[in-house]
């Protein structure tokens, strides 16, 4: 997996929105080095035969009726002097009922790529409709992806709305070649759906296979509940919890990759 903040390995599959109830927002940063750099992120949504329904990007900034848009583009940035970012927000309880993919794309379009420039990452985070066009907070991001990759254009991951319109994510941190410059989503829709397709249709080995393999070699399992024990422990979840013994050995989110054997 890429580097970041809560970045699962690529094919994992997660909850991102419980509720009809709230928006999803996605979101590009970067900042230069020495060249004028300009990144454009846009979300094609496709239907469950990956038919195009829509799209939103600096071609096209909003979604839905005019005065009150479902999908809204933030607005185009070409220079990241002291950093740039642009956002997507999604209102997912208006959502076309046809729209079962909404995949995030970062084109790059001149300047410095993604693994020149002095920092890019990717990032998402769910809010509450209420909450929709308020200041950016950095506390509310669910996850910060870096981008690093060669290619010109990445793919960090695929949105499914699901029978219910609850939304879950998979991560696909995938790159493609993409033109010298002025990449954008209309010219590379096409070579999109063929990665994206191969990787929802891929069978990885789950993450719970390989805890259950380690479980069995343990010589005692125990569930994570309080009280903790008082010696240290081997603890497998998503984050640290409060009461483990100070020596207890740690696998985390940030540290998943050290349970697949050598």
């Amino acid at each position: 997996k890429s580097d970041g903040f809560a970045v699962l390995p690529r094919g994992s599959d997660f909850p991102v929105a419980r509720s009809e109830g709230s928006s999803l927002r996605f979101f590009i940063y970067w900042k230069q080095r020495t060249l004028r750099t300009d990144y454009d992120l846009s979300c094609a949504c496709y239907d469950a035969d990956f038919n195009l329904v829509t799209q939103v990007s600096w071609t096209n900034l909003r979604s839905g009726r005019e005065r009150d848009p479902v999908i809204v583009h933030s607005g185009d940035f070409t220079d990241a002097t002291d950093g740039a970012s642009e956002f997507i927000d999604v209102d997912l309880k208006r959502l076309d009922s046809r729209i079962t993919y909404l995949l995030p794309t970062i084109n790059f379009y001149a300047g410095e790529t993604f693994g020149t420039a002095q920092e890019a990452f990717f990032g998402f985070m769910e809010r509450p409709t209420r909450d929709r066009g308020l200041p950016f907070d950095a506390r509310t991001v669910t996850t910060k992806f870096a981008l690093k990759g060669t290619g010109r254009i990445c793919v960090p991951m695929v949105f499914v709305r699901n029978a219910q319109h609850t939304v879950s994510g998979k991560w696909l941190d995938i790159y493609a070649q993409g033109l010298v410059w002025a990449n954008s989503v209309e010219n590379h829709k096409f070579t999109m759906i063929g990665l994206v397709k191969a990787l929802l249709e891929k069978s990885f080995t789950p993450l719970v296979q390989l805890v259950e393999l380690h479980r069995q070699r343990a010589t005692t399992a125990l569930t994570a509940t309080h009280p903790f024990p008082p010696t240290p422990v081997t603890y497998i979840g998503l984050r640290r919890p409060e009461g483990l013994h100070s020596d207890s050995t740690l696998i985390t989110l940030e540290s998943f990759r050290s349970l697949i054997p050598a």
